[in-house]
């Protein structure tokens, strides 16, 4: 297993339900012939006090729903290695698959425990 997804798992990701934020980011660069947008999803445990920071880089096709809630819930945030795909800018799948809140393909990610 990709060693960037067993860190998302061993930061116990059921144990942070609540979307406190998400800000998308366009970089410009000039190296390269295409713009490139960057992701930042912040999860708030239940009691509050603490956070899960998931930053997404070269997100592409990304899709979004707004739920008619008061808060949105992640339940399964799912990070699926693209490798056996042989995609060459793409290395992994992101999807909200439980409420269908958001999916898309990015190059690579960070992930920040707060």
């Amino acid at each position: 297993m990709n060693a960037k997804i067993e860190r998302y798992q061993s930061a116990n990701p059921l144990g942070f339900p609540i979307l406190e934020q998400i800000t998308i980011e366009q970089i410009a660069t000039y190296s390269e012939p295409v713009l490139r947008f960057d992701m930042t999803v912040k999860l708030r445990s239940e009691a509050g006090g603490q956070w899960l920071v998931l930053k997404f880089y070269g997100v592409q096709e990304l899709v979004m729903r707004q739920p008619m809630v008061t808060e949105i819930r992640v339940s399964s945030l799912e990070l699926l290695p693209l490798h056996e795909f042989q995609w060459e800018n793409l290395k992994y799948k992101v999807a909200e698959s439980e409420n269908d809140i958001f999916s898309f393909y990015c190059l690579d990610f960070d992930i920040e425990e707060m």
